[in-house]
């Protein structure tokens, strides 16, 4: 896009500093290549469980980008199958700034096929620390803001409240976070959420 030449253009000292600074971004492609280790890592430890080879076709992707509202990601999809209206995934992700998460995402057929076992399962959701439920209308948000994530228990009081969130529902997501600064517990975590939802799943 041309930009007309009498537009000023003007730095701040702060955007001048960044502007000069090559530390932050070799820093941060090393910071990059820790995380997707990390994700890869947890993927190999969830390539053992034997509930995870089972569920769908089995599909190993972590990809990146640079601007979910704003700031960079990873993102773990495993075991996972997506097709255009139909998604099984347990998606783990990374946030520049914010968390990681570990999410359990079923659309489609992939919902009709569980959503006895997700509503019979009410008792151990509501007594799983942590847990999230979606409650936008819109599958493809992953921030912890309340117009998307809310905690299960604030969202569902009782089995049949349960049940009825489901009522014109096109998909459903739990999902549990830790902190950045625990990244040394992200594989095991990991793996400890996924087999939580194994058991309904």
């Amino acid at each position: 896009m041309l930009v007309d030449s009498e537009t000023k253009i003007t730095f701040s000292k702060h955007e001048l500093v960044c502007l000069q600074d090559t530390d932050f971004l070799l820093t941060k492609r090393a910071i990059n290549e820790k995380v997707q280790t990390l994700l890869l890592k947890l993927a190999s430890e969830l390539a053992n469980e034997p509930h995870a080879l089972s569920v769908v076709p089995i599909r190993t992707k972590v990809s990146k980008g640079e601007n979910y509202r704003g700031l960079p990601y990873w993102v773990l999809d495993y075991p996972a199958s997506f097709a255009k209206d139909d998604v099984f995934a347990y998606r783990t992700i990374c946030r520049w700034g914010h968390e990681f998460s570990f999410t359990l995402h079923l659309s489609g057929i992939y919902l009709a096929e569980h959503k006895v076992a997700l509503i019979a399962s009410y008792n151990q959701l509501a007594a799983t620390p942590g847990l999230y439920l979606c409650v936008n209308i819109t599958q493809w948000e992953h921030h912890f803001e309340q117009d998307n994530y809310r905690l299960f228990n604030e969202v569902v009081v009782d089995a049949n409240e349960w049940k009825g969130f489901f009522l014109g529902r096109e998909f459903i997501k739990l999902a549990v976070k830790m902190p950045l600064d625990e990244w040394d517990g992200v594989v095991e975590r990991g793996v400890e959420v996924w087999r939580g939802f194994g058991k309904i799943v």
